[in-house]
């Protein structure tokens, strides 16, 4: 279910609701395409905080290649694709806390869709949540707790 986005986009008819993997040098970032070349995505203003945005796709791709990433679709059924889109774009401009390891951009481009935060880069265990909770290990190069954010269809 990986799938070449470049040349889907300019088919009629491409599904917003779909992941898209950005393949960056060593990682991949994550978001939801929403119809119309848009994405939304995790920007980073400052250390440790994240803000949803909406933007271009060939924006947020730059030079990286992009493909759509479904692949857990075999594991986890979706979510209706327009309650994934309105999901996507209620959190347009809110701010959250970012973690590497427990809240990043692939877990918030899964739990959109799945309604389950899963990331395969940092393999760790999926939370099942119609609320976003993740909590942090404290640290000293760790963020507090993140903030509970509520999805609203």
């Amino acid at each position: 279910l990986c799938t070449s986005l470049k040349a889907s986009l300019n088919k009629p008819g491409t599904p917003p609701g779909d992941l898209i993997e950005f393949q960056r040098v060593g990682y991949q970032h994550w978001g939801i395409y929403v119809g119309k070349g848009y994405v939304v995505h995790f920007t980073f203003p400052e250390f440790f905080k994240a803000k949803v945005q909406k933007e271009r796709l060939r924006n947020v791709a730059r030079v990286s290649s992009y493909a759509v990433n479904n692949q857990l679709d075999k594991k986890h059924p979706p979510l209706p694709l327009s309650h994934v889109v309105k999901r996507a774009e209620h959190l347009v401009g809110k701010n959250i806390d970012y973690n590497l390891v427990m809240s990043n951009c692939e877990h918030f481009a899964t739990l959109i869709r799945y309604g389950i935060a899963e990331s395969q880069q940092v393999m760790f265990p999926k939370q099942n949540i119609s609320e976003y909770y993740i909590p942090t290990i404290p640290h000293p190069l760790l963020p507090p707790k993140p903030r509970r954010l509520t999805f609203h269809p």
